[in-house]
């Protein structure tokens, strides 16, 4: 029974950690060049997405624009994965800068993953 206890204490633990990772992330900023009109739509500007130099390679996806569909990407890549691999999963999508997901992959933004790597270099 001891035994028992202490692995639903470390899963506790565990499942503690991953929740201040996914509030972390959710804290990161959102694209301040969109201007949202609700949790799943926002307006930007055409220039934005073909003149800005920010973005070396323009890209008409909206997820590419819209940080926080990204930053939940990452959070939901953070739940599903092992324990031991979480770190790895982070440092794949913030190496790799994009991650597949139901059969597609999906491209982050440059920026987006300037703060995850900010977030990572803060913890």
């Amino acid at each position: 029974m001891k035994e028992l206890e202490q692995i639903k204490g470390k899963i506790k633990e565990v499942n503690q950690i991953r929740s201040a990772i996914k509030k972390k992330i959710s804290e990161l900023p959102d694209n301040p060049s969109i201007k949202r009109m609700s949790p799943n739509c926002f307006t930007i500007s055409s220039s934005e997405i073909f003149g800005n130099p920010k973005n070396s390679r323009s890209c008409m996806s909206v997820f590419y624009h819209d940080y926080k569909a990204q930053y939940k990407m990452v959070a939901k890549a953070i739940a599903s994965c092992r324990t031991e691999r979480i770190n790895s999963t982070l440092k794949g999508i913030i190496d790799n800068g994009v991650r597949k997901e139901s059969g597609s992959y999906s491209r982050f933004n440059p920026i987006v993953i300037d703060h995850l790597k900010t977030l990572i270099k803060g913890s």
